[in-house]
């Protein structure tokens, strides 16, 4: 699974808003629905934000 697919699945999981989550990652519901849309890809500093808010590896975030 990519990226996105890891997040949907751990936002699911978590029972959190796609509203819920840009807010604990620093972003705007918006910013979220590009990253969803594939239109961007989050900053180094964001994506450690996801990894530490969703528990996600940081191998997984950065596609190692």
């Amino acid at each position: 699974p990519n990226l996105i697919d890891v997040i949907k699945m751990r936002l699911e999981e978590e029972s959190m808003s796609h509203r819920a989550f840009a807010k604990q990652i620093g972003v705007s519901p918006a910013r979220v629905s590009e990253y969803f849309a594939g239109k961007t890809e989050p900053s180094l500093k964001v994506a450690r934000n996801i990894s530490r808010v969703l528990h996600i590896e940081p191998s997984i975030i950065l596609g190692v």
